[in-house]
């Protein structure tokens, strides 16, 4: 029961975050990662501290979001788990970006992308070009950033082709 407990307190947090409960949210994301690191369960550990990164960085925490993404990436690439890896990088990316800290957040985007080299993961390239496009637009190169911008929305667009009802590509969007 300790894992569901675990798991319940992470889903309830994000939906606190989505509701601008930040602090709330990341209260009971840091309960639900002592519960899964008390059951040795290191991925769910890191799940729970990618999420509590992304909660507290919107709160403007970039730093502790960033050690907290840091962890994450190294305990998935210890677990060999290589989509999560990259979306670790792919979060500190954005936290660099949030400082205008453009040649971090494309060092971090790099990183990504050598990650998922060979694999199909879409819905990270997605953010990985949308992310490229945030930097590119930041560091004053609109051309570029439009490429990136418009390789995303084209991701985007072929994973909703793929669903076949419609009510899952509404679903998708919203």
């Amino acid at each position: 029961m300790t894992f569901e407990l675990a798991r319940g307190q992470a889903n309830q947090a994000v939906a606190l975050a989505r509701l601008g409960e930040g602090k709330r949210a990341a209260a009971l994301l840091e309960e639900a990662r002592a519960l899964f690191v008390s059951q040795g369960n290191a991925s769910w550990g890191a799940h729970v501290d990618l999420q509590r990164a992304e909660v507290i960085g919107r709160d403007g925490q970039h730093e502790q979001a960033r050690l907290l993404a840091a962890l994450a990436t190294q305990t998935y690439e210890k677990l060999e788990m290589k989509t999560k890896q990259a979306y670790a990088h792919i979060v500190s990316a954005s936290l660099w970006a949030d400082d205008q800290q453009w040649s971090r957040a494309s060092q971090e985007l790099e990183i990504a992308s050598n990650v998922l080299d060979g694999m199909a993961a879409p819905w990270l390239e997605q953010r990985i070009d949308a992310c490229k496009g945030r930097v590119s637009e930041g560091m004053g190169e609109p051309e570029q950033a439009i490429e990136h911008y418009k390789k995303a929305a084209a991701k985007t667009e072929q994973m909703t082709a793929a669903l076949t009802a419609e009510e899952h590509r509404t679903a998708f969007c919203g």
